[in-house]
């Protein structure tokens, strides 16, 4: 198999360009990858598809299991020795501090109406 599948759920106002520049900036040169970057237009299939979750289905071979992707959850397997989390590109636009400062005036905006 030797390949790794990354998932990305953003809630942004990014682009669909912005998305792809910050993926394609992210991938070391000369490692080959594909990518899709569309929006999610029905999320009851698709998270528990991403998040491997424990549900019933029909498997690849076409008969019903009580849990379809269980030959899928190999990364969330304790002591594979690999690193399972990255980051891609410079995400945050805005630093921890701004993020917490925004909050904090949103929460005082809607505490006095």
């Amino acid at each position: 198999m030797n390949r790794v599948h990354y998932h990305m759920i953003v809630k942004s106002r990014h682009t669909k360009a912005d998305l792809e520049r910050a993926i394609d900036g992210s991938i070391p040169a000369g490692i080959p990858y594909h990518k899709h970057v569309r929006p999610i237009k029905n999320e009851r299939g698709y998270i528990p598809y991403v998040l491997k979750a424990k549900v019933g289905g029909f498997d690849k071979q076409g008969r019903w299991t009580s849990d379809k992707y269980a030959n899928e959850r190999i990364m969330f397997r304790a002591k594979l020795g690999i690193k399972k989390v990255a980051t891609v590109g410079d995400f945050f636009v805005k630093s921890k501090a701004a993020i917490w400062t925004d909050i904090k005036e949103q929460e005082r905006r809607m505490a006095r109406t």
